[in-house]
């Protein structure tokens, strides 16, 4: 690998003697992992575990995160377009260990990742913090529609995605208990993933780079409340982007570095700060089975005060009662029921509040799970429903369908009509997982995948 020169400098400088080792590692294959979506949307008992044929190893880490022995056709899976794993990188699955550090410290109701496409952290936080609201926000409008898919797949009804630039988070003062900002970077940990990263990199990139930091982090700090966590993260080395920043945090905004287990960073291999009045984590492809990561838990400074929960109006558009679908649905929590145009949406009743602050305050692209659209009297079932966590399948008509079957209803192709079948729609399984409806004719089944989510190839 043909790095730039400044880069191989600032390496030498921060890693020593080990540089011939790093640079070795970078020559390697990028180790391949998925973390399973445990809980929610893993094959019972008698169906095999995604590509459980391929796995290598456990996430040091990461409870439910596997390493596979190579890279197989994720596309083409029904179970990966049904939200039962996600396909993310190792070291960024080390939140797992951040947010048990937070939890130590007090309950957490509101989460906020930032920067959150194309979503990996996203619906980690999700299944940490399942009682908790996630807003979960995109800037680039191009990268929020990948962020929005991805948390439908992974099924949870307390997630909002937004699309807002981060000085609009002002107008939610000391609202979130905890914030994860996967800052954009300079991308030197992804060099080998990534060979654009690379040519795009650049001593004034950095300095970009660290400035724009700065900034997000301005932006955002008001909507932590005193005594909230933010979790700093970046997938690049240099001292700039990384201690350096989290030292302006510290000294610019009012906070302290919280360690995070460091007896087992230790022996998992992840490298503490370069910094030592800083307590951070640095993960190293020779070191950590990885790519480059550098992650930071900071602690906001004030008297601990969590922001008491904001009184449900109904909105205008609500109108619960009139929408006969809450057979349809399965909750161990109250819902709500909110119609917007023809779409009608379900979210945890703890939550609706909170949910319609949000709206208020922020450009929303989903909150809650979309159950329906409403076309007259016709209640036409949503495909993100299909894959959501409150689906009652005891009210539907559900077939099971074998692989060929499937990779033809995600390739949006028309299927048979099932025998023993009335007409209307069928939800199809797969191993046991929702991926979607069909509408069965009699003659055919009439597919209802997006057309946007189809494999296209």
């Amino acid at each position: 690998m043909n790095l730039p020169e400044q880069f191989v400098e600032e390496m030498k400088s921060i890693l020593g003697s080990e540089y011939p080792m790093f640079e070795s590692a970078l020559n390697e294959p990028a180790p391949v992992c998925l973390r399973l979506n445990e809980g929610v949307k893993l094959p019972p008992a008698g169906f095999d575990l995604p590509f459980a044929h391929l796995y290598a190893g456990e996430v040091a880490w990461c409870k439910s995160g596997k390493y596979l022995s190579e890279r197989p056709p994720f596309a083409r899976d029904p179970l990966f377009r049904a939200g039962s794993y996600y396909v993310q990188e190792a070291a960024s699955m080390f939140a797992e260990r951040c947010a048990e550090t937070v939890r130590q410290h007090g309950g957490v109701r509101r989460v906020l990742d930032l920067c959150a496409a194309p979503g990996g952290k996203a619906t980690h936080l999700a299944s940490l913090f399942p009682d908790s609201l996630a807003v979960c926000n995109e800037t680039i409008r191009s990268r929020a529609g990948t962020l929005e898919e991805n948390m439908a797949k992974w099924g949870t009804p307390n997630a909002v995605v937004t699309s807002s630039d981060p000085a609009k988070f002002a107008a939610l003062p000391s609202f979130f208990d905890f914030i994860l900002v996967d800052a954009p970077c300079s991308g030197e940990g992804m060099f080998r993933k990534d060979p654009e990263a690379m040519k795009e990199w650049s001593p004034e990139h950095v300095k970009h780079c660290a400035a724009r930091q700065k900034r997000i982090l301005r932006d955002v700090w008001n909507a932590l409340r005193p005594g909230g966590f933010l979790l700093y993260g970046t997938c690049t080395y240099n001292r700039e982007e990384n201690e350096n920043t989290v030292r302006y945090i510290i000294e610019n905004l009012g906070a302290a570095a919280v360690p995070v287990d460091p007896e087992f960073a230790r022996t998992a291999g992840i490298a503490p700060s370069l910094d030592d009045s800083i307590d951070a984590c640095r993960f190293y492809p020779h070191k950590t089975k990885s790519e480059g990561l550098f992650l930071a838990l900071l602690r906001k400074c004030g008297e601990s005060e969590p922001l008491p929960p904001t009184r449900w109006r109904k909105p205008k558009q609500s109108n619960a009662k009139d929408f006969g679908i809450r057979s349809w649905t399965h909750s161990s929590e109250e819902l709500v029921c909110v119609r917007r145009n023809t779409e009608i949406f379900m979210m945890p009743e703890k939550f609706a509040g909170d949910i319609e602050l949000v709206r208020q305050r922020l450009h929303v692209l989903s909150a809650g799970t979309e159950i329906c659209a409403a076309k007259g009297t016709l209640l036409i079932p949503s495909h993100n429903f299909a894959l959501s966590i409150l689906l009652n399948r005891n009210n539907f008509t559900v077939r099971e369908i074998d692989p060929p079957t499937a990779l033809a209803y995600l390739s949006r192709e028309t299927l048979p009509s099932f025998p023993n079948t009335d007409k209307g729609y069928v939800l199809l399984t797969h191993k046991n997982v929702a991926i979607g409806w069909v509408k069965d004719t009699g003659e055919r089944c009439n597919n209802m995948m997006p057309r946007e989510l189809r494999i296209k190839n």
